[in-house]
């Protein structure tokens, strides 16, 4: 064509560009791919980025650096970590609001119902969208074919293009080769990638080894708490199964327990089935265990508190502590320990505690029984979070620890009684600790007693002394008795009371109530306290009568001395009259009354009448008075 000098059409000799725009040339004439186009001028030259050094480049950076994040001399350690914390506390608060929004957007629309007419709507909006994407995709599909295309195309009958045929050509371009700056990023991205991959493969297996560290370490210490468990008396029985497992109330968990997994009882072989069922703990071996080194089935932890009140406002309560070991395990068994055997206790004690008369009253959890005069005793459960602290000062009671002891022993006796079959029911436990009670407060009463006629005797300025033993078994021996006795504790004691060096008034003494006076000629039993003050007082009477016939007869050897022992007086006869000593005393008071007869003629006529009354020491003595009494009557020597 271009021989016959004819020009293509002008639609023809349309041309499309595909290379990228020269780049700039160095000196030799290569080009230069680090300088960046930024424009074409209107005389097709293009327009190139400035270059800057690197000190221009460097002080640029610096700037806009300073511009952004301000003056280095304000930045710090705590502004940049302060300044994270609240782009984080930002990042949250814009978390938390696109949540709220989100999760209003999901109610809107879940409120938002669609109708029928809305529906078929939004069909036929869905419908038109496609045929369109389908017409536009065949478009698309017809003009990559005619680019790839070396043959003409036979025209279409369905789909003509708005190009003239033969308007548009292709040109075959190479891509140029990468410059060395961009191999050198490229690698280095290929390698910062694969060291990322390594480090994160690295991390993978540490956290396996530690993973794999902590369950050999765990089992270790698992079989070197179940030996030191096991070395320290504690019952040890495998979970597995569905022997002990269900014997001991495990239930499904003993199905699913492995051979290795193991419970440690603590409850009393003795006791019975249904306090020991829920008595065991296990060592947590899951890592999201609790902090405890055992775990125990949810219970109630309750402790026995006795506590004593008097009426004078005095208060004494027995030590309830927590067990303080060195080995935590070996702690938690025993206080779990005593806390069943504690509940246990209470709860035979608040059944025997229904038949007694002296409880005044009983609930689920305390029991108040009336101990003697003025006195209360409480038996209490009290959770173990109330405990008191070690620090904070109580008045703690040996007689209310003893107590505490002592129901401890005696429900130790009725698993003995239980086991030997030789009851029906096992012995009391409350009604020894009443009577050991009552005991106590009898020997006060009786100590305080005898300290009281003692004391009017040596008002008096009678010798007078008095000893008293509330218990003559040694300890050991109580404690036996505690534990072989049946019925009630039989505890005795002894006491007596010295007037001068020449009378005594023995007592022997027996729980709960029990008195009896040793006198020469019999044995005379004491029901109550009157009854005692009446016998001592005939005691004392009968002790005076012979200490002022002793001390009287031989200063006045002229008269004549006698005992009446039917009008219990002192009668001492001369050639002018008599003059008679009467002493009286209930135990808590004494007086000794004279009265003198003098002789006139042949009648006798009765003369004066003197009372002396012992009322505080230092005063004149006795015996001192008789003698001025005797003197005032002429008594002869």
């Amino acid at each position: 064509m271009a021989s016959d000098g004819l020009q293509p059409p002008a639609a023809k000799r349309i041309k499309v560009s595909l290379e990228p725009p020269q780049l700039q040339t160095d000196a030799d004439g290569k080009p230069r791919p680090d300088y960046v186009l930024l424009d074409v001028s209107p005389s097709n030259e293009p327009v190139y980025e400035p270059v800057e050094d690197a000190d221009t480049q460097f002080e640029t950076k610096l700037h806009r650096i300073w511009a952004e994040r301000g003056d280095f001399s304000l930045v710090s350690v705590e502004g940049l970590l302060k300044e994270e914390e609240e782009k984080a506390e930002e990042k949250e608060e814009e978390e938390g609001k696109e949540e709220a929004e989100e999760k209003e957007e999901g109610r809107e629309e879940e409120e938002k119902k669609m109708t029928p007419e809305e529906l078929f709507e939004l069909k036929q909006n869905v419908l038109g969208t496609l045929h369109a994407a389908r017409n536009e995709f065949a478009v698309g599909l017809d003009l990559v074919n005619l680019l790839l295309s070396s043959t003409a195309r036979a025209p279409s009958a369905e789909v003509q293009l708005p190009l003239p045929r033969g308007s548009i050509t292709c040109t075959a371009i190479s891509k140029p080769a990468p410059s060395a700056a961009v191999r050198a990023r490229d690698l280095q991205l290929v390698l910062g990638a694969k060291e990322a991959s390594l480090r994160a493969a690295a991390d993978v297996f540490a956290r396996a080894a530690e993973r794999t560290e902590k369950v050999v370490e765990r089992g270790v210490n698992y079989w070197r708490d179940a030996l030191e468990l096991r070395e320290k008396n504690w019952n040890i029985v495998p979970a597995a199964g569905v022997g002990a497992g269900r014997a001991l109330g495990l239930g499904a968990a003993a199905e699913r327990a492995t051979a290795k997994d193991f419970v440690v009882t603590y409850g009393l072989d003795e006791a019975p089935f249904e306090r020991t069922r829920s008595a065991f703990a296990w060592i947590p071996t899951s890592s999201s265990a609790s902090t405890q080194p055992l775990a125990t089935p949810p219970r109630r932890s309750r402790r026995l508190r006795v506590s004593l009140s008097y009426e004078s406002g005095e208060r004494g309560e027995n030590a309830v502590r927590e067990l303080e070991d060195p080995d935590g395990k070996n702690a938690v068994l025993r206080n779990a320990q005593l806390e069943a055997f504690e509940e246990e206790l209470f709860a035979e004690l608040l059944n025997e505690a229904k038949h007694l008369p002296a409880v005044q009253s009983s609930f689920e959890e305390e029991i108040v029984v009336d101990a003697g005069p003025g006195a209360q005793l409480t038996l209490s459960l009290i959770e173990t979070p109330d405990l008191p602290s070690p620090s904070s000062p109580l008045p703690l009671s040996p007689l209310c620890t003893l107590i505490h002891q002592s129901l401890h022993l005696l429900l130790l006796r009725s698993y003995r009684f239980r086991a030997s079959r030789r009851a029906l029911r096992h012995p009391p436990m409350l009604q020894p600790v009443l009577e050991l009670l009552q005991y106590r407060a009898f020997a006060a009463r009786l100590r305080a007693t005898l300290e009281e006629t003692a004391r009017v005797l040596r008002r008096a300025s009678v010798g007078a002394r008095w000893g008293m033993r509330d218990v003559l078994e040694s300890g050991r021996e109580v404690v036996q008795a505690l534990a072989k006795s049946e019925g009630s504790l039989q505890l005795g004691g002894s006491a007596y009371l010295a007037i001068t060096d020449a009378h005594s008034v023995r007592l022997s003494i027996a729980s709960p109530t029990r008195l009896v006076m040793l006198l020469p000629y019999a044995m005379q039993p004491v029901s109550d306290v009157p009854q005692l003050h009446a016998l001592v007082g005939l005691e004392i009477e009968s002790a005076l009568l012979e200490l002022l016939h002793s001390k009287l007869a031989p200063p006045f050897a002229g008269m004549t001395w006698v005992i009446d022992q039917l009008e219990r007086r002192l009668v001492g006869r001369s050639k002018d009259g008599l003059i008679h000593f009467t002493p009286k005393s209930d135990g808590r008071s004494l007086s000794v009354s004279c009265e003198v007869v003098q002789r006139e003629g042949k009648g006798e006529v009765k003369g004066r009448r003197s009372v002396y009354e012992a009322k505080e020491e230092g005063a004149l003595g006795l015996l001192d008075w008789a003698r001025e009494r005797v003197e005032e009557f002429g008594g002869e020597a």
